[in-house]
């Protein structure tokens, strides 16, 4: 619940009283499983994570070769690109949120850190399997996943930007085809 509310209300929404409320029960059990804001917070972005490697599951199941498999991966960025993601609206007002508060930017670190080793794994292994352009610009996992996160972030900032023709290049500059 806290995730469809930081998604569409936004963090500046997201208390314990207004998770009690969605969910049509006393706000003290919401207080008892999270003790400050920081915990909500921290447990919000641990929760955006999990849904990330699921959403990653989902596109790349069914997806026979490694590069396929990186362009599934590409394509759920552009997919976060878009007015309608809630991902990247919660991922963004948590880093906004993060500065002062220690736990949460720990746990922001560990989904970081996730969606790196997964991006670096599929682009390791389409670059192996032959279908990378090793000259690429997008070549290199921290600069594909730094344009791909910008992107993202960046649509939150713009919400009549296209992302289609920036993956449009990206795909031209880093796929074989």
């Amino acid at each position: 619940m806290a995730y469809e509310i930081a998604g569409n209300k936004g963090l500046e929404n997201l208390h314990a009283r207004t998770i009690a409320a969605e969910l049509g029960i006393n706000h003290a059990a919401v207080h008892y499983y999270f003790k400050t804001r920081s915990d909500l917070l921290s447990a919000l972005a641990t929760y955006a994570g999990f849904r990330f490697a699921g959403d990653l599951q989902r596109v790349t199941t069914n997806r026979p070769t490694p590069t396929q498999r990186l362009e599934a991966h590409i394509a759920l960025y552009e997919a976060y690109a878009r007015p309608a993601s809630r991902f990247f609206r919660v991922m963004a007002a948590l880093f906004v949120a993060s500065p002062g508060d220690d736990k949460l930017k720990g746990e922001l670190a560990k989904v970081n850190s996730e969606q790196v080793r997964l991006l670096k794994s599929d682009l390791e292994a389409a670059l192996a399997d032959g279908g990378i352009n090793p000259q690429s610009p997008y070549a290199h996992s921290e600069s594909l996943l730094g344009y791909l996160m910008g992107l993202c972030y960046r649509s939150q900032m713009t919400p009549s930007l296209d992302a289609t023709p920036m993956i449009d290049q990206l795909f031209a500059s880093l796929f074989r085809k």
